[in-house]
């Protein structure tokens, strides 16, 4: 499920005005492309943490609305409105828009037959032209033709495809990879959803078949499709080739500010990293002590996630600092990471030391 997610996040970005689902360490609303994803707040049996809901106005005919966050005060003992700087007015406010919903949605198809047979041509040119001929090819047609069997929001099509291609005509995997980086470029979206989804594949099958550059334009680029496989690629590359990580892109990924199908990923890359690449934690100890009470709050949580796996690697002075910090939240964080670390004070170390 933790690759799984956030492909399934993205299809649902996609095919759906709204993704409202369950609580993460603090709720959030995020909106792009005419999707609108509410996180809940979360409602603990206790005062002492973090409480808080929403609820949603909309107008379906003309697709404007507004989320009314609300949070708990346990001094007062009361729901107040939660503010949000920049985001909600003094009534904890959050106005939304999305298209009207007789104008969204679209369907997904099988490809038809002349499709199929010219994903059937575009495997033959690609396994018997020599490399020596390919000025005499339409390579981009031959991309686009063999990319047409893949549905961004059905994984299998894409690993069913690449898997295909690298068992059957793995002395070709390079050329394929190439012409699937170039439909990167083409004007149609859903061609270049396409493109990204398989690029992820290549990247599980030959960690470094994509370039360093192609993943970084994909992680800067306007279209969040590509954002979002771009992080998916990163996601998986903390796990097999962490030095080929740019962590600098991949945390300013890492921002509430971003697509929450970015964001969410990006998080989980970085702490995919941490242990490989500690200066993850020094980014983390940042985040602690930002201006932004979200970005110090994201920061708590994601150290909070990180406690829970790698305990280890949340040093005592980590945890002072969260027990000075002036934000009663990441100071109650703080306090359940030291439990954390204490249910593991007998448990041998994670890591093998040099000598």
């Amino acid at each position: 499920m933790e690759q799984e997610e956030p492909r399934l996040s993205r299809a649902i970005e996609r095919d759906f005005h709204f993704h409202l689902h369950g609580h993460e360490h603090e709720e959030w609303v995020h909106h792009a492309n005419g999707h609108t994803h509410i996180a809940a707040g979360a409602c603990y049996d206790r005062s002492d943490r973090q409480n808080g809901y929403n609820f949603v106005q909309l107008n379906l005919r003309t697709g404007q609305g507004t989320v009314w966050l609300r949070q708990y005060d346990a001094h007062g003992g009361g729901w107040i409105p939660r503010i949000v700087h920049r985001k909600t007015d003094n009534d904890g406010r959050w106005p939304i828009a999305t298209a009207p919903l007789s104008t969204h949605g679209r369907q997904i198809s099988n490809p038809t037959a002349r499709e199929q047979q010219e994903i059937k041509n575009a495997g033959a040119t690609l396994s018997q032209v020599a490399i020596e001929d390919d000025a005499q090819i339409n390579w981009t047609t031959v991309g686009r033709a063999l990319l047409v069997s893949v549905t961004p929001e059905i994984p299998t099509t894409a690993q069913e495809l690449v898997r295909t291609l690298v068992l059957t005509m793995g002395d070709y995997k390079s050329r394929f990879a190439r012409l699937v980086i170039g439909c990167l470029q083409a004007d149609d979206e859903k061609v270049r959803a396409k493109a990204a989804r398989v690029i992820e594949e290549l990247v599980l099958w030959t960690p470094d078949i994509v370039g360093p550059d192609v993943l970084i334009n994909m992680a800067r680029s306007n279209d969040s499709s590509l954002r979002i496989s771009a992080v998916l690629c990163y996601h998986s590359l903390a796990a097999l080739n962490p030095a080929a990580v740019p962590i600098e892109v991949l945390y300013t990924l890492a921002t509430q500010d971003e697509n929450w199908y970015v964001y969410t990923p990006a998080i989980n890359a970085l702490l995919r990293l941490a242990r490989a690449r500690p200066i993850v934690i020094d980014l983390l100890v940042l985040g602690l002590k930002s201006n932004q009470k979200n970005t110090r709050e994201s920061a708590a949580s994601a150290i909070e996630t990180l406690a829970e796996r790698d305990w280890d690697l949340v040093s005592e002075e980590l945890l002072k600092l969260m027990a000075r910090s002036k934000n009663e939240y990441v100071r109650t964080v703080g306090q359940r990471c030291a439990a954390i670390k204490q249910t593991h004070a007998d448990d041998p170390p994670r890591d093998y030391p040099v000598f």
